[in-house]
C-alpha cells in the first residue's frame, strides 16, 4: 500500500504537498481560534463548551478535506484541486461516524486493550465510506467491518508503518510531514479500496 501510494505521490508531488501545505495552515487556523476559548470548563463553562463544539466542528471539516483529497488523488489524480479540500456536505454523518467509532474504540480499550485496538481496525474505514459513498454512520460502520474482515493484521501493520513513516517525517523538521502525510493518506485510501474491491467480488460470488 505504502508503495503505490509513493509511486501515485512522485509524479503530482507538487499539487500534494501544496494541497497538505493548505491542510497544515488549517489546523494552525483552528488551534488560533480554540485559543479564544477558555481551555477549562472552570474557567467559563458556556464559552468551554462553545469552544469545544467550535473546534470540533472545524477539525471535522478539514479533515473531511483531506480525505476528500485524498480519494480524488487516488481514482483522478490528474483532477485534483485545492478546493476538493472543501467538501462540508458529508459533516453530520462523518461527526456521527466518528463519535460512533470513538465510544466503541474507547470501550474497547477500557475492558482491554486487545478489543480496542481489533475495534479500531474493524472501524478504521468508516469515515472514508460517508464521503465516498455517502453512506450513514451506522451503515458505515457496519460496511466498514465487513470489508476489514480477514485483513486485521494486514491493516495492523499498515497503520504501524504508517505511524512510523509520519514520526520520519515529523523528525526531518517538521518539512518531511508534507511529504509523508499525504503519501500516508494515499496508503490508507489504496487499502479501503482494494478491501473494498475484494469484498464486494466476494459477496457476489456468494450471491451467486
Amino acid at each position: 500500500m505504502i508503495k503505490w501510494a509513493w509511486d501515485a505521490f512522485k509524479p503530482h508531488w507538487q499539487m500534494a504537498v501544496g494541497v497538505t501545505a493548505v491542510f497544515f495552515l488549517m489546523q494552525m487556523g483552528i488551534g488560533m481560534v480554540a485559543g479564544l476559548f477558555p481551555a477549562k470548563p472552570e474557567q467559563g463553562a458556556l464559552l468551554w463548551l462553545v469552544g469545544t463544539i467550535v473546534t470540533f466542528v472545524l477539525s471535522s471539516l478539514s479533515s473531511i478535506g483531506m480525505l476528500s483529497f485524498a480519494l480524488r488523488m487516488h481514482d483522478a489524480p490528474e483532477e485534483v484541486l485545492v478546493g476538493d479540500l472543501w467538501n462540508p456536505s458529508p459533516l453530520w454523518r462523518y461527526i456521527g461516524a466518528s463519535l460512533f467509532s470513538g465510544v466503541i474504540v474507547m470501550v474497547g480499550f477500557v475492558l482491554l486493550v486487545v478489543p480496542g485496538i481489533i475495534a479500531m481496525l474493524m472501524l478504521m474505514f468508516a469515515t472514508l465510506l460517508v464521503i465516498d459513498r455517502t453512506l450513514s454512520p451506522v451503515a458505515a460502520l457496519k460496511e466498514s467491518a465487513r470489508i476489514t474482515t480477514g485483513y486485521r493484521w494486514q491493516l495492523l501493520w499498515l497503520v504501524i508503518l504508517v505511524a512510523l513513516l509520519n514520526l520520519l517525517g515529523a523528525l526531518a523538521f517538521m518539512v518531511g510531514l508534507l511529504i509523508t502525510v499525504p503519501v500516508s493518506y494515499l496508503a490508507v485510501t489504496h487499502a479501503y479500496r482494494t478491501l473494498a474491491t475484494r469484498a464486494d467480488a466476494v459477496a457476489q460470488v456468494e450471491r451467486a
